[in-house]
């Protein structure tokens, strides 16, 4: 469960707060939608949950637990994040999926499925041990974001945060992946970043 409670915010510390007086409630396994242009505060609520910065009023709250209480690294072991400019590295998809963990060779196909990865995947010569370029250079867009959500999607995370991380989908691409990781991931908390809505019929 996730909690705001009358959380106030300004980077700047003067003048008007980037957050004011937020409050709103989530439950384990529900998905929050946060919609807006950019500089609406979309990705600072984001930074607020993984603590990168403190409210300047109010709590934010993790189960029950406020977020300033639990140690860091037990805090950033909850989260799977995509940000919109996260980067893909001159590594195999299977490593930049694991990222340096240590994860089964079934760990890294499931997140690939469920990131709607796998339709490419298995299309090319290398399959996962397929070398990518710097920054992914030699995939699409809509097909680094899919390895990215992949690389969040492989530890099973507690709450997956997604930071207009799929823009350069389709719609329907969209909606599969967002269905696909609802139905795997019933226990996961989903708080999703975009600046378009997708129809849930799509």
């Amino acid at each position: 469960e996730i909690c705001f409670d009358h959380v106030t915010f300004s980077y700047r510390k003067k003048g008007e707060p980037n957050i004011r007086d937020l409050s709103f409630r989530i439950r384990r396994g529900e998905t929050l939608g946060i919609i807006g242009e950019i500089g609406s505060g979309k990705s600072t609520i984001v930074n607020l949950l993984l603590r990168l910065y403190d409210p300047d009023q109010g709590q934010i709250y993790i189960a029950g637990r406020d977020v300033r209480g639990i140690p860091t690294r037990e805090l950033r072991q909850m989260f799977g994040v995509v940000f919109q400019n996260d980067t893909l590295f001159e590594d195999t998809i299977a490593g930049n999926v694991t990222l340096g963990r240590r994860m089964s060779e079934e760990q890294v196909r499931e997140a690939l499925l469920y990131a709607r990865a796998s339709e490419f995947v298995e299309g090319r010569s290398g399959r996962e041990e397929e070398a990518l370029n710097i920054k992914g250079a030699n995939l699409s867009g809509g097909q680094k974001q899919r390895v990215l959500i992949a690389r969040a999607l492989a530890a099973g995370p507690r709450i997956l945060i997604l930071d207009d991380s799929s823009s350069a989908l389709d719609y329907r691409t969209d909606a599969q992946l967002r269905r696909g990781i609802r139905e795997r991931f019933q226990e996961t908390t989903l708080v999703i970043v975009a600046q378009r809505i997708i129809l849930k019929n799509h």
